[in-house]
């Protein structure tokens, strides 16, 4: 039995797919010149591939008997190979949404949390439809599916979504005490603005001093900053002072 393509359906299916097509770049490009929030802006940009594809789907599913308007016995079959065809080739988004549907409704994970998972570290940003993002101690972030979180074991502590890190660049001054990094670090810990869940961290560098603050807020950061380039000069005035203190005695 041969099946027979309707040239009308062809052509309608071909000229519906241009207007489709026609309509989403039109509307991409008004969202491109729109003054949106960036937060709006980036959900839209999420959202919009699915809309695309979903739309995609059902014009397809709907043209297959417009092209098998001759034979509409075969509409069935081809629909479900079109099915099956999208299931076979979406299985790895298929079970990466699952998969996050799961871990978020069980809140294993929550944005804030700092987790290693599937061979990853950092903290939590944001948990998406598919895959979560974690910011890293280099400041770098990893874009992970849930199917690999999923398969191995988790190991989670939570920090809370309030927590902002923020690194801090000091100059290294070449005169500090042994224990002044200690003081910088007390200092750094006793701020009002420092969260008590997460310590600060501090790396020695050839020509400055890198300092990791997680803050209760992102707008602290300023005073911050200022409180730590103060402490800096202190230590840096009491190390001069004791150098120049132990001068006579050298004599």
């Amino acid at each position: 039995m041969s099946v027979e393509f309707s040239s009308y359906g062809v052509a309608l299916l071909i000229i519906q797919g241009l207007v489709i097509l026609a309509l989403f770049r039109a509307l991409r490009s008004s969202l491109e010149r729109t003054d949106l929030r960036d937060i709006t802006r980036a959900r839209i940009d999420r959202l919009l591939p699915v809309g695309e594809a979903i739309t995609a789907l059902v014009y397809f599913l709907s043209a297959i008997p417009q092209v098998l308007k001759d034979d509409p016995e075969w509409s069935p079959i081809a629909v479900a190979l079109v099915l099956i065809g999208v299931g076979y080739v979406s299985w790895f988004a298929i079970r990466d949404y699952v998969n996050g549907v799961f871990l978020r409704a069980g809140r294993v994970i929550r944005v804030g949390d700092q987790i290693a998972a599937a061979g990853q570290h950092g903290i939590v940003q944001r948990l998406g439809i598919r895959t979560l993002t974690l910011l890293t101690n280099d400041d770098q972030e990893v874009v992970v599916p849930y199917s690999s979180v999923s398969q191995k074991p988790i190991s989670r502590r939570a920090i809370g979504p309030n927590v902002y890190r923020h690194e801090v660049h000091l100059p290294r001054p070449t005169n500090l005490s042994d224990n002044a990094i200690e003081k910088l670090q007390l200092a750094a810990a006793l701020m009002h603005w420092s969260a008590v869940s997460q310590p600060c961290k501090i790396e020695l560098r050839t020509e400055y001093i890198v300092v990791v603050l997680h803050l209760v807020s992102s707008e602290y950061v300023a005073k911050a900053e200022s409180h730590l380039h103060q402490t800096l000069k202190q230590l840096e005035t009491q190390a001069e002072d004791a150098t120049t203190n132990a001068l006579p005695n050298a004599h």
